[in-house]
């Protein structure tokens, strides 16, 4: 199921494969499909691993992988982050 998933053209299918069997394992490969899109297509990848990610408890993974790609995800660009990013400065 993960290779398939991986192997997709569809981003969000490569997103995804975080919650497949041993996808934590597949994190960095994951990480480094979604660098090579652009744009809107990008962001919107990024946003769902990371939501995925929480499911599966490892944010702080993912987050050391696209720390470590130099990844450069704007928040402004995307409604979701961004609307967290409100509400955690407002607390």
């Amino acid at each position: 199921m993960r290779k398939g998933l991986l192997a997709s053209s569809n981003p969000a299918d490569c997103a995804l494969a975080i919650l497949a069997g041993g996808g934590d394992q597949w994190i960095g490969e994951i990480v480094g499909r979604l660098v090579r899109l652009q744009g809107a297509e990008r962001e919107r990848a990024f946003a769902q691993l990371v939501v995925l990610s929480g499911l599966r408890g490892l944010p702080a993974k993912v987050e050391w992988e696209i720390e470590h790609m130099s990844v450069a995800i704007d928040i402004t660009k995307n409604p979701i982050l961004l609307r967290i990013h409100r509400e955690a400065e407002q607390k």
